[in-house]
Parts: structure tokens; C-alpha cells; sequence
């Protein structure tokens, strides 16, 4: 239902209303933390629950909520959004200048909603503010505000955050490995040769690998192809020792990446299949070739993440930069594609960052790119797809800057 005009232009004194509300849901309820205009303090209908037991609800172009938060870095909504044609979108200011704007996108849960932007010490005066109300016959957008507050701005991933942690022993070993029996774990290796995953629950940290010659075959420093879950590689560098056009840093399905630097090869990592995380991880200089004749242009398409088929794919917080073709190429050379998220990373390179391409097999499902900042492409483009399989954008800006970044229209 559309709010009441009550409270138009109204400026509700917090503790007051709340008071009483509060002695309602009974002890141990905290006041409200925000003052609303335009809007109305009401009892949480999302999940976690604040400590307030309230949520302050935007209900048009003229609302907005305050609240004083102190502390530095930058400031995290937690807020949950009503979809009528459209999720709502929200901008933000801290001392009267403005952080940014992002998109609300679940309606049960208060999801963290960053803006990119960072301030400094201090106690600070947040506003928020609804900025695309909608409403017609059917539905009304509206969106609810939980909680306010500053995190400190995540490290980004690099070459002092990632790889072989400084300071390990390792041993060398010479020569391919052929990883079968499950529950293997590899730590503490420099291995010159390349692995193979044909097992389950299998660990490789605190390790770097280093490949061989590919000798004109197609191959991959590592590869984990099949069905043999839960494949993790932590704290570990990917640096050949015969870079090549024909060789790929990780490849394959059902594995985690965290704190990986993967260097030094065309494709970084190549997805064929199902259930694959990135995180905290650094995939930089790419190997780009101009003699390469497995591509009708005669160059390398080396991609920093190239994503051929399957479904649950995740890269979180990482460092992506260096491919001369895409940062992430989105695919569905080997099988459909959906369920895929780009959340929170530092991303750039390619003609275009971000390419999809549906390559004849219909529209890619559930693809999101949330709170990710995008560096510079060669040809100043960022994401491009085609209209039946774009993305979700939530809060993607240019980096150092508030500039929301637009899907063009191709792919």
C-alpha cells in the first residue's frame, strides 16, 4: 500500500516515536538511529533483525533518512528494497557531499550495500535518500533502511597479499603430478612440472607451480577437470617456466581459489563446468601473442578469467587486470551458463572488461556484477552484453570515482 501523506515534509523526532514502539516489542529495544523525512519509522520486516527492531521506510523522491555515525572508511547500508519494475536505488552523503548511489536488490534480507567512496576520522552526518520512486496499479517501489555504518576499506589484493606467504620453506620437486588418491594435500612445494587434479578434497597451499612446455598442445599449469569435488588452492603462486600461447594458468570445475597470484599465461583461469570461487586473489600480466594460429586474427585472446559453461561461479575481492581480450569473458562455448557473480573486486584490461556472448545457445541466467570498481580498457569499455542476458549492475563505478558504469549493448 502507498504510505500515508501524513508524514510529508515531516521530520520525525526519533526518540520520541520510537519510545513507545520500543516499550511495545518490550526491554532491551534500542532506539532508532535515524530521523526520516518524507518517510516513517516502522518495525523491521527483513532479516537479521536490527537492534532498533525498526526499519525507516523511503516511500518516495522526498524521503530521506539521517542518522551520525563515527568512525573512517566507507559507509555500508544495510537495507532491504520493494521491486516494482525495478529495484530502488539510493544515494548517499556524508557531511552534505555526496558518496555515490547503489541499488537495493533483495526484499527479505538488509544486505551490506558499500560505496566505494572513503572518509576520514571523525563523527560524521549520513543522509539517504530514494532517488527513482516508482509506483503503479500493481506495485509500489519503496525501500527500508536498517542500519548505517563505516568499515574500514578493504586491502586490495596484490603482490604482497597473495601467492606463497614470504618467508616459506619450500621443497622442489621436479616433474608432472598426477594428483588420485582423494584427500591429498600438497604444502610447501615449488613444483616444476605441471598437476593434475583427479581426485576429491584435495589441497595445494603455500605452494608455487610452475608448469613445463606445453609443446604446441593446449594445457594448463593446473588442471581439474571431471567431477571431483572440492578442490582447494590457497596462498599459492602460478608462474610458468615455459610461458607459451598454448598455456593457461587453472583450469577446470569444482575448486576455490584464495590468495592465488597467477601470472605469466594467457588465460589466467578458465572455467569449464561447475562450482568455481575466486577470492582474494591477484590474476595480472597475462602473456599476449600476435602469432597465434588458433585465432582467425592471428593474436591471442588471452582473457584474465574466461568463463566457457556451467553454473555457481563466484569471484569475490580480487585484483583483476592485465588480459588484452576481456578481464572476465562470459561464454557458453562448452555449456549453458548462469548463476554467476563478480562482487567487490578491482577489475580492468580487455577490449571490453567485461564481455558476454551468448554464442548461440539463448540467454545467460542470474548474471551479477555488484560493488565492483573498473579500471581503464582499451577500447573504454566496461561491460558490454547482449540485452537477453544483461547483468544486474548494484553499485559498479569507475574507480576512484562515484561514475556508475553502463552495460553497452553487444556481445
Amino acid at each position: 500500500m502507498r504510505r500515508s501523506k501524513l508524514f510529508v515534509a515531516v521530520a520525525i523526532p526519533v526518540v520520541g516515536v520510537l519510545g513507545a514502539a520500543g516499550l511495545a516489542r518490550g526491554a532491551g529495544t534500542l532506539p532508532s538511529p535515524f530521523s526520516v523525512v518524507n518517510g516513517s519509522i516502522r518495525p523491521a520486516t527483513g532479516t537479521p533483525v536490527p537492534p532498533s527492531g525498526t526499519q525507516a521506510s523511503l516511500w518516495s523522491n522526498n524521503s530521506y533518512a539521517t542518522t551520525v555515525v563515527t568512525g573512517s572508511g566507507r559507509v555500508i547500508i544495510g537495507a532491504t528494497g520493494d521491486n516494482c519494475q525495478g529495484w530502488p536505488t539510493l544515494e548517499v552523503w556524508v557531511d552534505g557531499a555526496s558518496v555515490g548511489r547503489t541499488t537495493v536488490v533483495s526484499h527479505t534480507q538488509y544486505g551490506n550495500y558499500p560505496l566505494q567512496r572513503a572518509v576520514g576520522a571523525g563523527t560524521h552526518t549520513v543522509k539517504v535518500a530514494l532517488v527513482n520512486d516508482f509506483r503503479d496499479a500493481s506495485c509500489d517501489r519503496n525501500a527500508h533502511l536498517a542500519s548505517v555504518r563505516l568499515e574500514a576499506v578493504p586491502t586490495r589484493p596484490g603482490a604482497g597479499n597473495t601467492g606463497v606467504p614470504a618467508g616459506t620453506k619450500l621443497t622442489v620437486h621436479n616433474g608432472d603430478i598426477n594428483i588420485t588418491a582423494d584427500n591429498t594435500v600438497i604444502d610447501g612445494w615449488d613444483i616444476h612440472g605441471f598437476v593434475r587434479v583427479n581426485a576429491s578434497n584435495v589441497t595445494i597451499r603455500n605452494s608455487i607451480i610452475r608448469g613445463g612446455d606445453a609443446k604446441g598442445t593446449g594445457r594448463a599449469v593446473i588442471q581439474a577437470y571431471g567431477v571431483h569435488p572440492n578442490f582447494l588452492i590457497q596462498d599459492s603462486t602460478i608462474l610458468p617456466d615455459f610461458p607459451s600461447l598454448w598455456l593457461d594458468g587453472l583450469d577446470g570445475a569444482h575448486f576455490t581459489a584464495l590468495r592465488v597470484d597467477i601470472s605469466g599465461v594467457v588465460d589466467s583461469v578458465k572455467v569449464i563446468g561447475d562450482d568455481v570461487t575466486i577470492r582474494d586473489s591477484y590474476l595480472h600480466g597475462n602473456r599476449h601473442y600476435t602469432n597465434d594460429p588458433t585465432h582467425p586474427d592471428g593474436i591471442s585472446h588471452d582473457d584474465s578469467i574466461q568463463f566457457e559453461g556451467g553454473t555457481n561461479f563466484l569471484a569475490e575481492h580480487n585484483t583483476i587486470l592485465g588480459a588484452y581480450n576481456a578481464a572476465w569473458m562470459v561464454t557458453q562455448n562448452w555449456a549453458r551458463s548462469s548463476n554467476m557473480r563478480l562482487i567487490g573486486n578491482w577489475i580492468g584490461g580487455g577490449g571490453c572488461t567485461v564481455n558476454v556472448s551468448e554464442k548461440g545457445k539463448g540467454p545467460i541466467t542470474g548474471l551479477v556484477l555488484r560493488d565492483n570498481q573498473f579500471g581503464p580498457s582499451r577500447l573504454n569499455c566496461a561491460v558490454i552484453a547482449p540485452p537477453t542476458s544483461a547483468p544486474t549492475m548494484v553499485n559498479n563505478v569507475y574507480e576512484g570515482t562515484t561514475t556508475p558504469v553502463a552495460v553497452k549493448r553487444g556481445g
